[in-house]
């Protein structure tokens, strides 16, 4: 008998390990798959990824266009603690007319993956900010004709929009999509309203439930449960986004991106949630604290149905600033994650609203 019983567990053994083994082959091959089918191969183009030394920390950049002479956008991810590149395939679009630039900001994916560990409990708002404006003086000095724009991603619209106004010099103009302009409790109020009139006008009884009865009216503290009974009330209303199994597939096949990595990104989206930049600067800002005078153009586009940052606070916002040229954009039905969701659209909101203002 403990003869079949050992001969069963070490098929089971082999079994398993030649399923890992298989698992770790199909992903390499997917990822050759990826680094061929992502390449750069026209005679001006650029594609670069590496460390850079940012203020004594290595952090990743990736570079990336089919025509290096074009304007530089530096993409300031989301989160904080949400880098996004290991989406090249979502941001392809993009590469046509621009440069596209991506940086894992301090305490997130690759950069805390070379970091080790978890986020540093007291990175702050002028950390991060000292790290964006190295980050540009580095695009500076490495493309010296290029002209370089910022495009701020929800949280990058607050780092975004302080970088513009500490070093104006620096940048052509300012892009912000998923735009930062209302408190976290404004945006709860908002929010419960949306989801409550769509609720009552579609007849959906469990959802009104939720709302009335589960959730009730805001504030909802970040622990409350009444954030579930929200999120399920929110289902039928969701705006389009990557899935988890978008993201997943993404960053488990992207060519530069190892297993550690990808540990990293996990420890890096909930450890940042854990700093002074959070919960103290971050979770409650409404971004006026950043000011809204610029000497550079300023251009929001936002997705008509972005529920995390709703529009109408970053149209009343865009309308508060005072800037050489302003444009603010609505592309319907499109969310809080357009720029990866539909990033031709977005793309095609740039080329025609931002790229007039600068020429080449």
């Amino acid at each position: 008998m403990i003869r079949y019983i050992v001969r069963g567990l070490g098929a089971l053994v082999l079994i398993v390990a030649l399923s890992v083994a298989g698992a770790f082959a199909w992903r390499a091959i997917l990822k050759h798959g990826n680094a061929e089918a992502f390449a750069i191969r026209s005679a001006s183009g650029i594609d670069e990824a590496r460390f850079v030394r940012i203020n004594g920390l290595d952090q990743w950049i990736t570079v990336r266009g089919l025509d290096q002479r074009n304007p530089i956008l530096l993409v300031l991810h989301g989160g904080p603690g949400a880098p996004e590149s290991y989406l090249t395939r979502y941001f392809r679009p993009m590469e046509r007319n621009w440069v596209v630039v991506q940086w894992d900001q301090r305490g997130g994916g690759k950069t805390l993956g070379r970091a080790g560990g978890s986020p540093d409990p007291n990175i702050d708002m002028s950390t991060m900010v000292s790290d964006g404006i190295a980050v540009s003086q580095y695009l500076r000095q490495r493309f010296p004709g290029n002209k370089l724009v910022i495009v701020g991603h929800s949280w990058g619209s607050v780092l975004g929009a302080r970088m513009a106004l500490a070093r104006p010099d620096l940048y052509a103009a300012y892009v912000g999509t998923g735009q930062v302009a209302a408190s976290a409790a404004d945006r709860q109020k908002w929010l419960y309203a949306y989801l409550l009139d769509h609720a009552q006008a579609a007849g959906d009884a469990k959802g009104v439930a939720e709302l009335r009865n589960g959730a009730g009216p805001p504030p909802w503290p970040d622990s409350s449960p009444a954030i579930m009974h929200m999120v399920h009330a929110a289902g039928p209303y969701l705006p389009p986004a990557l899935s988890y199994n978008d993201n997943a597939k993404a960053v488990l096949t992207d060519p530069n991106w190892s297993l550690a990595d990808v540990f990293a990104l996990q420890r890096g989206m909930t450890g940042m949630l854990q700093t002074h930049l959070w919960k103290r600067e971050v979770r409650d800002v409404d971004n006026t604290g950043s000011g809204e005078t610029f000497s550079m153009p300023v251009v929001v586009i936002q997705g008509g149905s972005d529920l995390t940052t709703p529009t109408p606070f970053a149209h009343a916002w865009l309308d508060r600033v005072q800037a050489p040229a302003k444009a603010f954009v609505v592309v319907p039905g499109q969310g809080h994650e357009l720029l990866t969701a539909d990033n031709a659209a977005f793309t095609q909101a740039l080329d025609a609203n931002l790229r007039p203002l600068l020429g080449r």
